[in-house]
């Protein structure tokens, strides 16, 4: 049972009963003769009456003193509030109270909520999205949802107001900003969608090596037959460019993936990029200016110069063509210090000093559905004709497998701005270890009875590799794992192994084999579709070599060679 207020028990107990009580003495008396208690009877329902109607405004002040207090409260909490805002509305769905920092950051404040209904107030469209959670406070339930302002994002819980007695008088709706979560989680799933799509571009760019070195392998065995008409030969050419052409575009799948072999120098960005200058400005047409700012000062960074070149070209090349009307190309490099309030939007940028390079144009800009999928290989807005989507997708591998953090802003109609945050070098920075791989040499005819074994799981390349060796004077043998190649080099005497570094049971690492039958050691020409930083530091010696599929024929009985010797 409900507790009442002293006016609230005067009205509905206290004074109904007294009444009746003194009306019916007062009746008895008067039947009795007695007129006297007639007189005291209404002095006392006087009496009564005062002090029922004080009663009720000291009912009043301290319901009104109540609601003051609450609703200093309210304002003070408001105000209080981090990033967010509480509002209060009545039955109605008047707003009664509007305050909070997130008022500050949209088209409203206080007076121009503070008296008006939702409908008065705000738009059409957020009432459709705010009216319901309000029907709900006034029907007793507690409901929450999400709404943007501009480009700020809150969540809002609304809750029902009750008076003393329990019933509903209004909705209290407290919101808070969200919108630098919500930023992170989608910085968090491109950098999640952007990492599976390279996994799934680095394993095709493998697997399509491969192919693309029995394509090329066997095209190049035919171009050596003497015996073959102009008709032919000419077909065989254009597989031999066509293989090429896709040699390239795997190359750039692998960048994207951030799997290709980088050597990092230190480098001053601003010289590199005025020496790069020239070469950009024939890239252009005379409708497109390019303008150049270097800053004074700035600190080395640790980078392959010749991605370098890769990233400007490739990315003054999309600004061109995004001004077919002409503009202007804007080069920067500067320095910048991130902190943790950008690594918390940026997860996989690092805290700590930058190079920054800047490249900005006056294009016609992208909207951000186009923005959010620029880096994914093969998306491309441009007609078929024109570029293979790959661009962009190589520009975001080189920069992560560098250390870096690229950013993009565009507006439709207003250009676009990407900037690529660099780790400065420090002292102790030093130029990435290359793989040193011999000198090229030309492959001389086998000596007789020299053996080599060919290990490899794809049975393709392995005939490939078996083909050309023999045809050069070698005996082979074959394997198509680590275990069939252990069980071969117990048997035979082997002059030089060519394999896989990826092989079924072979782990991650380049696989190492056990001395052939003589008890001597084989040199190692290691293949792979992936590149030569597999294998820095680990297993490549002098008497090891790497060959990146697609190889060549004449490349596989050169480094055949060159370990032989």
């Amino acid at each position: 049972m409900r507790e009442l207020d002293a006016s609230r028990f005067l009205v509905r107990r206290a004074l109904p009963v007294a009444v009746l009580i003194i009306l019916a003495i007062a009746g008895v008396r008067y039947i009795a003769g007695d007129h006297r208690l007639i007189l005291a009877a209404l002095t006392v329902i006087l009496f009564l009456s005062f002090a029922f109607w004080v009663a009720r405004m000291l009912g009043r002040f301290a319901r009104s003193r109540g609601e003051i207090e609450r609703a200093a409260l309210y304002r003070l909490v408001a105000e209080n509030s981090p990033g967010g805002a509480i509002y209060v509305f009545d039955r109605d769905l008047r707003f009664q109270l509007a305050g909070g920092p997130s008022l500050d950051k949209s088209t409203f404040d206080a007076s121009a909520l503070e008296g008006k209904t939702i409908w008065e107030a705000l738009d059409p469209d957020t009432v459709t999205k705010i009216e319901p959670a309000y029907r709900a406070a006034l029907a007793g339930e507690k409901s929450s949802f999400e709404i943007e302002f501009g480009v700020n994002n809150y969540r809002a819980t609304v809750t029902p107001l009750r008076d003393q007695a329990g019933a509903v008088t209004g909705g209290l709706v407290q919101t808070q900003e969200i919108t630098e979560q919500r930023n992170l989680e989608h910085q968090l799933r491109q950098a999640q969608k952007l990492d599976a799509v390279g996994q799934l571009a680095g394993g095709i760019a493998h697997d399509f090596n491969n192919l693309l070195t029995v394509i090329g392998g066997y095209t190049t065995l035919a171009l050596a037959r003497q015996q073959l008409d102009e008709g032919v030969r000419d077909t065989f050419s254009q597989i031999r460019i066509a293989t090429e052409r896709a040699t390239s575009l795997t190359r750039q799948l692998l960048a994207f993936s951030r799997q290709q072999h980088l050597v990092a120098q230190r480098l001053e960005l601003g010289k590199i990029v005025e020496e790069i200058l020239p070469m950009l400005s024939r890239l252009i047409e005379s409708r497109v200016e390019l303008r150049s700012t270097f800053q004074t000062d700035v600190a080395a960074v640790m980078f392959d110069r010749s991605q370098l070149e890769q990233i400007l070209v490739n990315l003054v090349i999309n600004a061109r063509d995004a001004m077919p009307g002409g503009g202007t190309i804007s080069i920067e490099v500067s320095e910048t210090e991130i902190d943790e309030a950008y690594t918390a939007a940026h997860p996989d940028a690092t805290v700590g000093p930058h190079v920054v390079l800047t490249v900005s144009d006056t294009g016609h800009g992208m909207d951000e559905a186009t923005r959010a999928r620029i880096f994914e290989p093969f998306f491309t807005t441009k007609a078929e004709t024109h570029g293979t989507g790959l661009g962009l997708a190589v520009v975001y591998g080189i920069v992560n497998q560098s250390g870096g953090n690229i950013w993009v802003y565009s507006e439709v109609g207003r250009g676009t701005t990407f900037k690529i945050y660099l780790p400065a070098a420090t002292a102790a920075d030093t130029a990435t270890d290359t793989v040193d791989e011999p000198a090229p040499v030309v492959a001389e005819p086998a000596s007789p009875g020299t053996t080599v074994l060919v290990v490899d799981d794809h049975p393709a390349v392995r005939s490939l590799a078996v083909a050309v060796l023999e045809g050069a004077g070698y005996n082979v043998l074959e394997a198509a794992n680590t275990s069939e190649a252990g069980e071969v080099l117990g048997d035979h005497a082997v002059d030089a192994i060519v394999s896989d570094i990826v092989l079924p049971g072979g782990g991650a690492a380049a696989p190492t084999y056990p001395a052939d039958a003589r008890g001597r050691s084989a040199g190692v020409v290691y293949m792979s579709g992936y590149t030569a930083d597999m294998l820095r530091g680990s297993v490549l010696t002098a008497q090891a070599r790497f060959l990146e599929k697609p190889f060549s024929p004449a490349a596989l009985l050169a480094s055949t060679a060159a370990v032989i010797d």
